[in-house]
C-alpha cells in the first residue's frame, strides 16, 4: 500500500472523506482541519495513482482551476535527501501553489513543505524543504527545476 498526504489551502471539505474512500484502490482516509486541510490517504498504487487522487480531491472541493496545494508527502522509501532553500519575492501565492502542483507530479520528489501562511501571505521570503531521490537527481537539478518553474 502507498500513502499520500496533501496539504490544501482550504477549510471546506464536507463529505470529502467518504468520497475519497469510495474511490477504487483507496483503503483509508484521514482528514484534519486546522489552519489548512490535511488529507492522508492510504491506497493501492496499482489501482489509482497520485495524479488521479489529486484531481478527484480538487474537483470535489471545486478547486480544479485554482492552485491550492501548499505541501505534500508521498512517503517514498529509498535514498532520499532534504534540500532546504529560501525563495525571495514570489509574485503571488498562486505561483507558489502552482509550483507545488508541478513538484507533486515529479517522480523524483517525495515531499515538499513550506512556511507559507495564508493569513500573512508571506511571499516575500518563503522557506521550503524538498525531499528528493538521490539516485535520480541532485540538489543542482532541484534548484534548476525550481528556477525553470518560476521563470
Amino acid at each position: 500500500m502507498a500513502k499520500l498526504t496533501l496539504t490544501i489551502d482550504t477549510i471546506m471539505y464536507y463529505g470529502l472523506e467518504q468520497y475519497i474512500e469510495s474511490l477504487e484502490g483507496v483503503s483509508k482516509v484521514l482528514i484534519t482541519n486546522k489552519t489548512y486541510l490535511i488529507i492522508t490517504i492510504t491506497y493501492d498504487d496499482s489501482k489509482i495513482d497520485i495524479n488521479t487522487l489529486k484531481l478527484e480531491i480538487l474537483l470535489y472541493l471545486n478547486l480544479s482551476k485554482t492552485p491550492s496545494i501548499i505541501g505534500f508527502n508521498k512517503y517514498k522509501k529509498g535514498n532520499y535527501k532534504e534540500y532546504k532553500t529560501s525563495i525571495n519575492d514570489f509574485c503571488c501565492e498562486y505561483c507558489l501553489k502552482n509550483m507545488l502542483e508541478i513538484l507533486l507530479s515529479n517522480p523524483n520528489i517525495s515531499a515538499v513543505t513550506t512556511d507559507y501562511n495564508a493569513d500573512t501571505c508571506n511571499t516575500k521570503k518563503l522557506n521550503m524543504t524538498i525531499t528528493y531521490n538521490l539516485d535520480n537527481t541532485n540538489s543542482k537539478e532541484i534548484l534548476k527545476l525550481i528556477n525553470n518553474i518560476l521563470d
